[in-house]
C-alpha cells in the first residue's frame, strides 16, 4: 500500500512539472506571430506624395481563439477588403489571415520605426508586433509653412512656403512707422519676444508663423547693481549703462531726449541721447535719491527728487540747484513721486508705515491718504484719471500656506470716493510702472525679471539683481 501511494505522488509531481514547463515555454513565445510578405516588405522609402503597401501573415499560436485589433498609426490604414484580416479579426489556434497596410506619404507625421502593434481585443496590455517591424522613411519630405502678420506691419516671405524636411526658414518683420515687433507665434503658441527676424529651424511638420506688432516703446530697468538697462525690442535684448559706479540705481525717468537716474550716491544723473554720456547734478541733501520725476506741465522742465532723508526737492535749472518742498514731519523717506494736473503725489515711509500724501497747491500744504494696513512703505505711485496705483514694501504678515513670507503688492485707491484701498495684484511687484492711460503696467522683481501686469507676459531676464525701478517710454 505504501509503495502504491508513493507511485501516485511521483506521477503527480511529474505531471505538475510538465504542466509548469509547458506554461513557461508558452510564456516566452508570442501568442500570435507576424510573417512579412517579401513582395510587400516592411522596409519602405517614399516621398511625401507617394504610397506603398506592406503585408504580414498573422498566425494565432495560442490554443485559445483570439480576437485581435491593430493599434492605429497616423498615415497607415489597415485594408479590410475580402482576403485580408478584418478589423477586429478572430483567429482560432494556428489560424491565420493577411494583414495588409496602406501607407499614405501625405498623411505621415514623420518616419515610422516600429509596429504595427496588434493587441487582444479588450486587453490592451496583451500586444505583439513583428520581429521585423515597419521601417518607413520619408524621402525628401516637404512641409508647408504658412506666414501671417497682425495689424501695423508686414512679414516676409508673406506667402506659404514649401520646404524640405529638417530645413530652416527665416522670416523678417517690418513694422509700420511708430510700431515695433511685439511677439512671434508658431502654431498659435508664443515663440519669441520682439526682434525683426525669426528663424524656424529643423522643420519636420507643417506650421503657421505669425508676427504681431505694438506701439514702439523702450523698456528701462534701474538695477541694484548700478546699471540702467534698456530694451527697444520688447525685452529680446538688453543693453546697460552706468551712472555711478558701484552705486544702486533707485529710480529712473525717461524722456525722448534724456534719462534721469536717482542714485544711491546721493545724486540725480542725466543721460543725454545727443552726448551719449551721463552727467552728475548737485546732490539735493546728501542722502540717497529714492525717487525721480520730470514734468513740463508749466512749459518749464522741472526735475523732482525724493530722498531717503524724507525730503522732496525740485530743480528748474537742470539740477544745478534744488528747492525744498516742506513735507509733514512724519515723513522719513520719499520713495515715489507723481505729478499730474499741478498736483504732487508722494509715496512715503512714515516711521515704518507706508502712506501717500498729495498737494494740489504745489506743495504749500499736504493731505494724507493712509496706506493699506501692515505696509512698511509706499514705493512707486501713479495716477490714472481718478485712480491711484501704488506698490508697497513687504507687508508684515506670516508665511502663507505656500511658504511665501513678507511680499510686495499693488493697491489701487479711488480718489473720488476717499474709500479704502483695494488689492490690485496679489503677487510680488518689487517695482512698478503704470502708463498715463493705464493700458500698460510693468513690474520689476528682486531676481532680475520684468513682467507685464496686464498680460502676465515675461519681457525678459535682465540680470541677477534687484530691479529697483521700471519705466516704459513711448507708452501713452
Amino acid at each position: 500500500m505504501q509503495i502504491k501511494w508513493q507511485g501516485i505522488i511521483l506521477r503527480f509531481f511529474f505531471y505538475a512539472a510538465a504542466f509548469f514547463m509547458n506554461n513557461i515555454s508558452q510564456a516566452g513565445t508570442p501568442m500570435w506571430t507576424f510573417t512579412p510578405n517579401p513582395a510587400f516588405p516592411p522596409n519602405v522609402s517614399m516621398t511625401q506624395s507617394g504610397y506603398a503597401y506592406v503585408q504580414y501573415t498573422v498566425t494565432n499560436q495560442s490554443r485559445k481563439t483570439k480576437t485581435l485589433l491593430m493599434n492605429s498609426i497616423p498615415g497607415v490604414t489597415q485594408m479590410t477588403t475580402p482576403g485580408n484580416c478584418s478589423n477586429p479579426f478572430t483567429l482560432a489556434y494556428q489560424q491565420y489571415c493577411t494583414l495588409t497596410l496602406f501607407v499614405d506619404g501625405s498623411q505621415l507625421l514623420g518616419n515610422i520605426k516600429g509596429g504595427p502593434a496588434v493587441c487582444e481585443h479588450g486587453n490592451p496590455l496583451q500586444c505583439y508586433q513583428p520581429s521585423n517591424p515597419l521601417d518607413i522613411t520619408i524621402r525628401n519630405a516637404r512641409f508647408v509653412i504658412t506666414p501671417s502678420a497682425g495689424a501695423n506691419g508686414i512679414i516676409s516671405p508673406a506667402k506659404p512656403q514649401t520646404v524640405v524636411a529638417h530645413s530652416s526658414l527665416l522670416f523678417t518683420a517690418t513694422p509700420n512707422s511708430g510700431y515695433q515687433v511685439y511677439q512671434w507665434y508658431v502654431d498659435g503658441n508664443p515663440a519669441q519676444w520682439g526682434g525683426l527676424n525669426f528663424s524656424l529651424n529643423s522643420i519636420t511638420a507643417n506650421h503657421t508663423v505669425e508676427v504681431t506688432f505694438n506701439q514702439a516703446a523702450t523698456i528701462f530697468g534701474g538695477a541694484e547693481n548700478g546699471q540702467v538697462y534698456s530694451s527697444s525690442d520688447n525685452g529680446l535684448t538688453w543693453s546697460g549703462t552706468i551712472p555711478a559706479q558701484n552705486h544702486a540705481v533707485n529710480s529712473i525717468y525717461a524722456t525722448n531726449t534724456d534719462i534721469y537716474a536717482g542714485s544711491a550716491d546721493h545724486h540725480v544723473y542725466r543721460y543725454s541721447n545727443s552726448s551719449g554720456s551721463w552727467d552728475q547734478g548737485k546732490s539735493p541733501d546728501d542722502s540717497e535719491v529714492m525717487s525721480v520725476f520730470v514734468t513740463t506741465e508749466t512749459t518749464q522742465t522741472t526735475v523732482y527728487a525724493g530722498t531717503k532723508n524724507g525730503n522732496l526737492f525740485y530743480s528748474t535749472d537742470d539740477r544745478k540747484s534744488w528747492t525744498n518742498r516742506p513735507l509733514p514731519n512724519a515723513v522719513t523717506a520719499v520713495n515715489g513721486i507723481y505729478v499730474t494736473n499741478n498736483t504732487i503725489y508722494i509715496g512715503s515711509t512714515d516711521i515704518n508705515e507706508g502712506h501717500v500724501y498729495y498737494s494740489p497747491v504745489n506743495g504749500s500744504s499736504w493731505i494724507k491718504i493712509p496706506g493699506p494696513a501692515d505696509v512698511e512703505a509706499i514705493r512707486d505711485i501713479f495716477v490714472v484719471n481718478t485712480m491711484l496705483y501704488a506698490n508697497t514694501a513687504p507687508i508684515k504678515i506670516p508665511p502663507d500656506r505656500d511658504g511665501r513670507g513678507p511680499r510686495e503688492y499693488v493697491y489701487t485707491y479711488d480718489l473720488t470716493t476717499n474709500g479704502s484701498w483695494s488689492s490690485f495684484m496679489d503677487q510680488a511687484v518689487y517695482s512698478l510702472f503704470v502708463s498715463a492711460d493705464g493700458t500698460s503696467m510693468l513690474a520689476g522683481t528682486q531676481d532680475g525679471f520684468i513682467y507685464s501686469l496686464m498680460t502676465g507676459d515675461l519681457y525678459g531676464f535682465i540680470t541677477d539683481t534687484k530691479i529697483n525701478s521700471v519705466f516704459l517710454l513711448g507708452a501713452n
